[in-house]
């Protein structure tokens, strides 16, 4: 057998597996939001200086019960390394978010998994959480390799969740 084509069965597998197991709606997984549910978002208007004299800023926090993300934009059109957002909520819970989406400068990053005690898990913003302290991260500037080259950008946002407000996303046509 073609190893290309074993991995390529190997990976549709495990897509179907997810999807057949129910924990997220298809359209979650395709597009991060669902349309026509309940939503609460806010604001964030929070900036970054990256290299390459680019900035990034977070625009706007939403909270579904299928995905939790942050949308984005930078200055130019081109990302050179990747981002990812590392957050905790004031009840101790760890959140990360991957970028899912950018394309012309604007993008979405959304909540996936990270590791603890050496298994992924995927956590949610606590319903009761009040505050969310947010920390952009950038790959590949480390030269010590310390964190597989994540460093840091510019301080940590710390998000009043008391100003999400409800909103009800717009049915696809």
């Amino acid at each position: 057998m073609n190893v290309l084509k074993h991995c390529k069965k190997a990976a549709a597998i495990l897509i179907a597996a997810v999807l057949l197991a129910g924990s997220f709606p298809v359209a979650a997984l395709a597009h991060g939001s669902v349309p026509g549910t309940q939503a609460k978002a806010m604001k964030i208007k929070a900036s970054y200086q990256l290299p390459g004299k680019n900035k990034l800023t977070l625009d706007k926090l939403s909270i579904q019960k299928q995905a939790q993300q942050v949308t984005f934009h930078t200055t130019k059109k081109g990302l050179k390394n990747d981002i990812e957002l590392r957050a905790a909520d004031d009840q101790g819970t760890k959140i990360r978010f991957s970028m899912a989406k950018f394309e012309n400068g604007k993008g979405i990053f959304e909540n996936s998994y990270l590791v603890e005690n050496g298994e992924p898990t995927r956590n949610w913003i606590a319903k009761d959480a009040k505050t969310l302290t947010v920390t952009v991260y950038i790959s590949g500037l480390s030269e010590t390799g310390a964190e597989n080259g994540w460093k840091q950008v510019g301080e940590a946002v710390t998000l009043d969740l008391k100003k999400l407000k409800e909103q009800k996303l717009p049915k696809k046509k």
